[in-house]
């Protein structure tokens, strides 16, 4: 009888061990918002940042399988709303907007992989006053730097690009009305930049929110529509194998939506939804033959998640972070 209670208590502690093991193999940093992250691949890793929850803090940290992630780096930076993250000529830029009275626009870069943060530019001087009300959108594409925001002033979206980082071009390119309330994100795909605000129409009864799909013209100089969506929230968009990808918050919940390549008026095609929730837009990368997604929790910490899929329908390996 003893021998037989001995055992079930071995056998109780090895999976017990187990357990524990299997969980703190995981190197996951804390990671908390009370908005969107956002996710980017460059120099064969997987970058993952936000605005923490409790101080406000720019945060970013890094993987090279989407298990396991690097230590988190807290810059000084703080903003209320998601950052933005790009990599332009060997080094990573974040873009976000300030937490002072204006909320002004603030870009710095970092030369070593997000280690170290220098060279701030806040966009309150000379010819580019910027004063966004949500966060801003950084895209490497065409050989520039791209900028865009919703103007603080008007609600309409801007744009200005740079070719060094820190020279930024005047005047400012716009999007007129209907007024956006949400610049959520940008692509490149057929040497066109795509954006996908979200705008407001204000003069129908009822009022209806509707995401355009816009690609900039180069021989116009202008945005043309090629798409839109009625009543949903807003989008997180990237490009990979010739192709566009979306995934968006309805209704709380998290949806994975595909595009074709053609800038054509094509409807999107459902194609998967997460038993997952989030307040907040989902962030969407490709890195290693895997899509990635990370969202902000519904619990009461606003956890981070990270979830990955080799064709989009079957998601797995999700990590909560502390």
């Amino acid at each position: 009888m003893k021998t037989m209670q001995l055992f079930k208590l071995c056998l109780l502690f090895c999976i017990l061990m187990s357990i524990a093991a299997n969980v703190f193999s995981q190197n996951v940093p804390r990671g908390r918002s009370n908005d969107s992250p956002v996710l980017l691949v460059a120099m064969g890793r997987l970058y993952l940042a936000w605005s923490d929850k409790d101080n406000k803090r720019l945060q970013i940290t890094s993987s090279l399988d989407g298990i396991n992630w690097a230590p988190k780096v807290e810059l000084r930076e703080t903003s209320d709303k998601a950052p933005s993250l790009a990599y332009f000529n060997e080094r990573f830029y974040l873009a976000w907007r300030g937490n002072d009275k204006k909320n002004h626009l603030n870009i710095i870069s970092s030369p070593d992989g997000g280690r170290t943060w220098i060279d701030k530019i806040t966009f309150r001087d000379g010819n580019i006053v910027a004063r966004t009300i949500e966060r801003p959108a950084i895209l490497s594409a065409g050989g520039k730097l791209n900028l865009m925001w919703n103007n603080r002033e008007d609600r309409h979206i801007d744009w200005i690009s740079s070719v060094d980082g820190m020279n930024w071009n005047f005047p400012i390119s716009r999007v007129y009305n209907p007024l956006s309330v949400l610049m959520s994100s940008v692509s490149y795909i057929n040497n066109a930049i795509v954006s996908c605000p979200k705008f407001i129409d204000f003069t129908s009864d009822p009022m209806i929110s509707y995401t355009r799909f816009l690609y900039f013209s180069e021989s116009d100089r202008r945005w043309v529509e090629f798409s839109r969506l009625d009543n949903v929230a807003s989008i997180s968009l990237i490009e990979t194998k010739g192709r566009l990808y979306a995934v968006i918050s309805l209704y709380g919940h998290v949806g994975f939506f595909l595009y074709s390549s053609s800038l054509s008026p094509i409807d999107w095609r459902e194609e998967f939804y997460f038993n997952e929730t989030s307040s907040y837009v989902p962030a969407l990368a490709f890195y290693n033959n895997q899509f990635f997604v990370a969202w902000t929790g519904t619990d009461k910490d606003r956890r981070l998640n990270v979830m990955s899929s080799h064709d989009g329908f079957n998601w797995g390996n999700k990590i909560t972070f502390r």
